[in-house]
């Protein structure tokens, strides 16, 4: 930041400005904004929409964020490894989202929050070459808003 005596005066040199000064200046505006967005990262069986336990014990956890937060919108996108013919993994990446959608209905989670969407293989979070198994990109990315 910077400060002005006025039009005439050069502005003073460049600071950081402390968290004190941003409270007391903006903190009525920062006070009603929106928290950040939670992101959930579920993973899944190799080649089903059948979810690791460690990632169906996170559904309840997603689901208590959503009321907690009073979220707006929940979006829920599905992805596979790159094993496979792209059909396939459009179809397996659309079931393991929509396995997601079903198990956040059943924890009370509102229909018109949840919308649905799936990569399949074409937006990895680790990039391997085609055929090469990797189970971190065997998941479902869910992010409440």
């Amino acid at each position: 930041m910077t400060r002005t005596q006025s039009a005439a005066a050069a502005p003073s040199a460049l600071t950081t400005a402390d968290a004190a000064f941003v409270n007391t200046t903006f903190g009525e505006a920062l006070s009603v904004e929106p928290a950040p967005a939670q992101t959930f990262t579920l993973l899944f069986e190799n080649g089903s929409s059948v979810l690791r336990a460690d990632s169906l014990a996170q559904l309840d956890e997603i689901a208590t964020a959503s009321h907690r937060r009073m979220a707006v919108r929940v979006t829920i996108s599905g992805h596979t490894d790159a094993v496979g013919s792209d059909k396939l993994n459009d179809g397996l990446a659309r079931a393991r989202a929509e396995e997601v959608k079903h198990q956040l209905l059943q924890r009370q989670v509102p229909p018109a929050l949840l919308s649905t969407s799936s990569h399949g293989k074409g937006n990895p979070l680790i990039p391997t070459p085609d055929g090469v198994a990797e189970p971190r990109n065997r998941r479902v990315v869910v992010i409440v808003r």
